[in-house]
């Protein structure tokens, strides 16, 4: 299976994902694949003290790199799924086919509240 396929098939046996993405998961696209370096765990660590876009931003940054912190220097693939107005990002680790982390996209917030 390529990048694609394999996102595809890890998002829709995700039972931590909302119905709604698991049904569009053959939708995504801008799937790629790249090694989580520590490198950019510590430029979330920066981005959490600073907190310069405030707190609902800092709690978004630690949701991540603690989802993402097991999976340091391994490949991950990153997805989108664009349902209607709401765009989400996904990410998946391909070797233990497993869901690292979803959200949906900052501009669009305001509908989860």
């Amino acid at each position: 299976m390529n990048d694609q396929e394999i996102f595809i098939k890890i998002v829709q046996d995700a039972k931590d994902l909302p119905d709604l993405l698991r049904k569009y998961a053959s939708e995504a696209w801008m799937v790629t694949g790249k090694v989580l370096e520590p490198s950019f765990l510590s430029l979330l660590d920066m981005q959490i003290e600073q907190s310069s876009r405030g707190p609902l931003w800092t709690d978004k940054l630690k949701d991540r790199k603690q989802a993402m912190l097991p999976y340091c220097n391994q490949r991950l693939l990153k997805g989108r799924i664009d349902i209607g107005k709401d765009v989400y990002w996904i990410q998946v680790a391909p070797d233990s086919m497993e869901l690292v982390y979803w959200e949906l996209y900052e501009a669009y917030q305001d509908k989860l509240k």
